[in-house]
């Protein structure tokens, strides 16, 4: 449900000036039922600073451990996603972002990435892995390789404990709820 809301979202980010046709990108869902409560969620959006809590489920979390020295190749693993602030700023957010610290991985390449890196769980650890559930389908799961899109980029601000991230993150998501469906 998260990844579909995020593909919608994604779609109507990508052009501010022209928002895409929504009821176009709904149809592209396949489960009519989940295109259904998309389209029910996006028309009845909750403010944008609410939206933490709604794309939640989006995938699991993992702190880690991982030696500072690895950090590069971590960032550069071709299994891996770019999330957060680094993401976002990669995007043209309007943030500063260091070193990527946030990484969405697919379930099944989870095991193989923690012995690749010798990562250990710590709940104070400098690595963040978002592990995207198995069952997101093909055609809302984003492409590996490279930063996640401006959509989950935003979704990882509202978690930040930065206040100017949170705020840029909720304006740029009450635009779209604005531009959504009626």
């Amino acid at each position: 449900m998260a990844w579909a809301v995020l593909w919608v979202a994604q779609g109507l980010l990508d052009e501010p000036q022209k928002p895409a046709d929504t009821e176009q990108l709904l149809r592209a869902i396949a489960d009519r039922r989940l295109r259904h409560r998309v389209r029910r969620l996006l028309a009845d959006a909750h403010p944008a600073e609410r939206w933490e809590q709604w794309l939640a489920s989006r995938a699991g979390r993992r702190r880690l451990w991982v030696h500072p020295g690895v950090l590069n190749r971590l960032a550069a693993d071709e299994r891996l996603r770019p999330g957060g602030g680094f993401a976002a700023a990669a995007q043209g957010v309007g943030i500063a972002a260091s070193q990527p610290r946030r990484f969405y991985i697919d379930a099944e390449l989870l095991d193989a990435v923690l012995v690749d890196y010798h990562a250990q769980d710590d709940p104070e650890g400098p690595v963040e892995l978002m592990v995207i559930p198995s069952g997101v389908p093909d055609g809302v799961r984003i492409p590996a390789g490279r930063p996640v899109p401006v959509a989950v980029a935003l979704a990882d601000l509202l978690e930040s404990n930065d206040a100017r991230e949170r705020h840029a993150a909720a304006e740029r998501l009450e635009k779209l709820r604005l531009a959504g469906p009626a």
